[in-house]
């Protein structure tokens, strides 16, 4: 039988990190992520563990890293236009959206009462 029929654990957490991005990146664009959260939660119940706070929290490191290199760039600009003060602040939100959304999922990885997230 082929690994597409019989995924090994290393395929299936292979895709959830996929659609971890997918879900974190998806979220910061505003898209519907109906899709993407169904096959997650279906791929997770085949690995018969719970992965997706530890998956959501690498996928919102890339990203944050990612803005962060971002408004590194900016800061090598030498122009100061108001199109660059825009693109700064918009990043800026988006690091901390990021940094908050990264804070509250540590904090229900540490099983603090009351900080649940959605994922």
């Amino acid at each position: 039988m082929s690994r597409l029929h019989t995924p090994g654990p290393g395929d299936l957490l292979d895709r959830l990190t996929i659609l971890a991005l997918k879900l974190t990146y998806g979220r910061e664009a505003g898209r519907d992520l109906t899709r993407w959260r169904q096959e997650f939660d279906a791929l997770e119940a085949q690995l018969g563990q719970k992965v997706d706070a530890y998956l959501m929290l690498a996928a919102i490191n890339a990203a944050l890293w990612q803005a962060e290199d971002e408004m590194r760039r900016y800061r090598s600009w030498g122009s100061r236009s108001q199109s660059w003060i825009k693109e700064v602040a918009v990043c800026g939100v988006r690091i901390q959206s990021l940094n908050d959304h990264r804070c509250a999922l540590v904090a229900q990885l540490n099983g603090e009462p009351g900080m649940e997230t959605k994922l």
